[in-house]
């Protein structure tokens, strides 16, 4: 058989352009779950070259931890190995919560503050250096030239952004209410990432401009006439957009000059909030037989019958009180004791009856007057445990409706954001936490299964719950192996889909990235450990 002479393959291309250009980088909130993961996301960019083409920056919550104290580093031209160093210390030692709660006690300032204050003694503190504010981040000339760490306006949801930027336009607030740029620089780092993580529940809102810290009391006098809109309260940014995409496509338009960006090659968003499950449609009812004709009115006559058994009570004991006295037999201090606790005891338990009895009565009173005599007659009469049933599923309702429908909903429409647009199809990656545990990489070439080993980090990593602690070390070793093989994996389905799977057509710098990353995934694959950070970047361009 013959064989055709084709001649000598083309020589691989090379360009001076990098294998991706400009990224825009969007980091969700998340605790510390989100935290560790978008920590391994950077370092999987730092070892392949890639950090330094962050462009595009947006925070919220738990991903203003990492992304402030990321950003400061650069401002600081601090190497990436030693801000990689703080952040895993901090992530590993720190009990903010914890310290925060002492420290609003001691300082009789709120909880949030009390987080503030905190941070500014731990994760921003440097001997080096004075205090961290923006006005480091705003004058700084680091590779990152726009975005902003976000939060919420707690009684409108409308978003609030301490934006860096080159430029001018951006206003650090919204467009109602906004700071002043010559104030706004002197704002702490500690006080921003509090207010972009203060959870509502968790948290007091904070309020701004009072609690935040200024320099002297002229800055904060100027804080409050400068302010438009007079004070308001900021919670945590994840309530308006957990992933930071919307504040990542204005950042990334500022960044362009222009109303669709179409110089960023990346948008690349590293979201670490778990995949929820729906919870169960109603609970279902259970018998209980020992209180099977129990009914809601029993209790109002049972609480009677305590306060009058308590009344009797006090009347006995009182009666032989003067019983003692009369005979000359009591004696001081034991009697007194003796018969004046069990009467302290049944005086308390009427007070708590009836001020529990009367809080009750104004609580129903609204809902009485709703439904009419007859049907309150009825829902007096309903058995105590189907009250309690029906309470539990419309408790279970609710909490599924504010934990899973609603941020569902949220998080598709902001992902349409991006998703929806046809401009930024094929310039667009989400990183999900939980992403490896399916089937999404099966058809990338090359690209090995992921072993047991890292499976089992994969899934630990996405079930830890949201929070402000790590109970071990192993956690944060497996956050960060989750986020470092998911950022891997896509970014080499990112390159095939950019180039096509034909990889003899490829540029040469863009077949040495694809290099690095497979290394990389075939070292975390085999070790199931977290890959440590290569080199040393300056964060100068």
């Amino acid at each position: 058989m013959m064989l055709l002479d084709l001649g000598p393959l083309p020589p691989m291309r090379h360009t001076d352009e990098p294998p991706i250009g400009p990224i825009a980088l969007s980091l969700s909130g998340g605790g510390f779950r989100a935290a560790g993961f978008h920590l391994g996301v950077l370092t999987a960019l730092q070892r392949v070259n890639l950090l330094s083409q962050v462009r595009v920056l947006s925070t919220a919550s738990g991903g203003s931890l990492v992304g402030a104290r990321w950003l400061l580093g650069l401002a600081r031209d601090e190497p990436f190995e030693e801000t990689h160093y703080e952040l895993s210390r901090y992530l590993l030692e720190a009990q903010p919560l914890r310290q925060a709660v002492r420290r609003a006690a001691k300082e009789r300032i709120t909880l949030t503050q009390g987080f503030a204050e905190v941070l500014e003694d731990s994760l921003f503190d440097d001997s080096r250096f004075s205090s961290a504010t923006l006005r480091e981040i705003l004058e700084s000339r680091t590779h990152i030239e726009e975005g902003s760490f976000n939060a919420t306006v707690g009684r409108t949801g409308q978003p609030f952004r301490f934006t860096f930027s080159r430029g001018n336009s951006a206003r650090i607030g919204n467009q109602n209410r906004h700071l002043p740029r010559k104030v706004a620089q002197h704002l702490r780092m500690s006080d921003i990432v509090a207010a972009s993580a203060a959870f509502p529940g968790a948290f007091e809102p904070m309020v701004m401009p009072n609690d935040f810290t200024f320099p002297d009391a002229e800055l904060a006098g100027a804080a409050v006439e400068e302010f438009t809109g007079g004070a308001q309260g900021l919670v945590d940014g994840g309530v308006y957009d957990n992933q930071s995409i919307s504040a990542m496509l204005l950042a990334a338009k500022r960044f362009d000059n222009s109303p669709s960006p179409e110089n960023i090659d990346l948008f690349l968003v590293s979201d670490a909030e778990r995949k929820l499950e729906a919870p169960v449609a109603r609970i279902p009812r259970k018998k209980r037989r020992w209180i099977p004709m129990l009914r809601i009115w029993h209790l109002s006559v049972l609480s009677w019958l305590a306060v009058l058994g308590a009344g009797a009570s006090i009347y006995l004991i009182w009666q032989k009180v003067l019983a003692e006295r009369a005979i000359h037999d009591f004696r001081w201090p034991n009697d007194a004791i003796a018969f004046g606790v069990p009467i302290v005891v049944a005086v308390v338990l009427i007070l708590v009856i009836l001020y529990a009895r009367l809080v009750l009565a104004k609580t129903m009173r609204p809902i009485k007057a709703h439904v009419g005599n007859k049907a309150w007659r009825s829902i007096k009469r309903l058995r105590v445990r189907d009250a309690v049933e029906a309470i539990q599923t419309r408790a279970t309702t609710l909490e599924g409706v504010a934990a899973y429908a609603f941020p569902q909903r949220v998080r598709s429409l902001v992902y349409q954001s991006v998703w929806g647009n046809s401009l930024l199809k094929g310039r667009r990656v989400a990183c999900h936490v939980y992403e490896l545990l399916g089937d999404s990489f099966k058809h990338v070439d090359g690209l090995y299964d992921p072993k047991p080993s890292l499976l089992q980090c994969i899934k630990r990593a996405s079930r830890l719950p949201t929070g402000l602690e790590l109970s071990a070390p192993d956690e944060l070793d497996d956050l960060q192996v989750t986020g470092q093989a998911t950022a891997i994996a896509n970014l080499i389905e990112f390159l095939e889909g950019t180039h096509g799977r034909v990889r003899s057509k490829w540029p040469l710098e863009v077949l040495e990235l694809d290099g690095l990353l497979r290394e990389d995934w075939e070292a975390i694959n085999a070790g199931g450990k977290p890959l440590r950070p290569r080199g040393a970047e300056t964060g100068r361009r």
